[in-house]
């Protein structure tokens, strides 16, 4: 007699993560980033889209301005 074997699938365990402090500690990261290399915050938040080619643009001709646009991109 062939036997069925059952799986035991492993129970979850409920991990409470706080929600809120992740998001600080992102938005401190991303605010970083943003000072260091605007291009790739902008990125992070928006995609490869309009704003990331508009913060490359700025950030070629003057560093001082990608910044802006990515902190202001970043806090938006």
């Amino acid at each position: 007699m062939a036997t069925k074997k059952k799986s035991k699938k492993p129970a979850k365990k409920s991990v409470k993560k706080s929600a809120g402090k992740n998001k600080k500690i992102n938005q401190v990261l991303l605010f970083i980033l943003a000072i260091i290399l605007p291009p790739l915050a902008v990125y992070l938040v928006k995609g490869a889209k309009r704003d990331f080619v508009i913060n490359i643009v700025l950030c070629l001709f003057f560093w001082i301005p990608g910044i802006v646009h990515a902190l202001w991109v970043v806090t938006k």
